[in-house]
């Protein structure tokens, strides 16, 4: 039994003239009838009604046309759905933390899907449902957003080693006097920042707003304020002029994890979070 056999089968049952058929798919009728006799031969059982001239669809042919015909129309979908996501290269990425995670992650994923296009915006003022995939802290996910865990990181504090001789580890409620600088109001890195130090009792004192945290980094090296920092996320990124504190609370932290609106993303998002979970194991 084959698709085209189907397909004449289905037309024959529509106009019950095999030539009519035979125009429309541009064949001999000779190739139709004999198409749909081996087909009956098949199945056992006759589909039409044969009277001198006169072809009429029979009981059972009519059962059989039914289910062929839902049965085409399922091929056809499916033919439909790959043939969008084949044409679908596109991945819409909101990254709202572990940028420089991503930025490494996708370097290499390009070289294995060099035809995938990435269009990916930092700016946590952005609508989340414009997106694909968005990869944030847990605490920021849309209520109506599904979410796949990445990874846990602690925070820590980043200072200028010559300027503090802070203990490692050390306590929150120690840095209450000190300057913070910190990103803009709504980063996350500056949320957690003030909610942490709230549960400790202060309100840090801001000496530097700065929104691009290359920035950050460079202000807390020349020694103007201590800055939180995502001990994964923000690794290897300082010169050997800051040193990198840890707290004696391991709950100031945080929870990295992708975030879709979807209760399914394509196949070509699925793809991408599986690879990205197989390099956050690998780094881990």
């Amino acid at each position: 039994m084959e698709l085209l056999q189907l397909k004449y089968f289905l037309a024959a049952a529509k106009t019950e003239n095999f030539s009519q058929v035979a125009r429309l798919y541009c064949v001999p009728a000779s190739t139709v009838s004999k198409s749909i006799s081996m087909l009956e031969k098949e199945l056992g059982i006759k589909l039409f009604n044969r009277q001198s001239n006169k072809l009429t669809l029979n009981d059972a042919g009519k059962i059989f046309s039914e289910n062929v015909s839902a049965g085409l129309d399922y091929i056809e979908k499916g033919v439909s759905s790959l043939k969008n996501q084949t044409e679908n290269t596109e991945i819409r990425l909101l990254v709202l933390c572990a940028r420089k995670i991503v930025t490494d992650f996708i370097g290499e994923y390009k070289i294995k899907a060099p035809h995938i296009t990435f269009k990916i915006n930092h700016n946590s003022a952005t609508e989340f449902n414009d997106y694909d995939l968005c990869i944030c802290d847990a605490s920021s996910v849309p209520a109506n957003f599904n979410t796949i865990p990445l990874f846990h990181e602690n925070y820590g504090i980043a200072v200028n080693k010559f300027n503090h001789t802070f203990s490692d580890p050390i306590c929150l409620a120690d840095l209450s006097n000190e300057k913070f600088i910190m990103m803009y109001k709504d980063a996350i890195l500056t949320k957690d920042t003030i909610n942490f130090c709230k549960k400790y009792g202060f309100e840090p004192q801001t000496d530097i707003i700065c929104e691009d945290p290359l920035y950050v980094r460079q202000y807390v090296e020349i020694g103007l304020g201590i800055t939180f920092i995502p001990l994964i996320s923000w690794k290897n990124l300082f010169s050997d002029k800051v040193r990198l504190i840890t707290f004696d609370d391991e709950s100031i932290g945080r929870n990295v994890v992708f975030c879709f609106q979807n209760s399914q993303c394509s196949a070509l998002c699925n793809n991408f979070i599986m690879d990205f979970q197989a390099y956050i194991r690998d780094i881990s």
